[in-house]
């Protein structure tokens, strides 16, 4: 998951800047590039570390602590909810503020 997730955001950085040179209109998105690599390197990696959960589902449990059974559907909020927070958000914007 981390050789993927860190190949993607080579990929997505390295052709945004590439594109961004191409165009003195474009050249906004070389600011925007890291954040959006980081982004969806982050997006990769909780899904491909989480694709056992998705593909089998998570406990799902009531108000007293029982388990009810899986549901996989648990899982996709769950993990959407994390990467979006944590990897497409948070962990970014920690890069963006470090000055360059």
């Amino acid at each position: 998951a981390y050789a993927a997730s860190t190949a993607a955001a080579c990929a997505i950085g390295v052709g945004a800047l590439r594109v961004a040179s191409l165009s003195p209109r474009l050249r906004a998105v070389s600011v925007a590039a890291p954040h959006m690599a980081l982004g969806c390197a982050g997006a990769l990696s909780t899904v491909l570390n989480n694709e056992p959960q998705l593909r089998d589902g998570m406990p799902l449990v009531d108000a007293e602590g029982r388990t009810l059974g899986l549901d996989s559907r648990v899982a996709a909020a769950a993990t959407v909810a994390r990467a979006t927070l944590l990897q497409a958000v948070l962990v970014p914007s920690c890069a963006l503020l470090a000055p360059t």
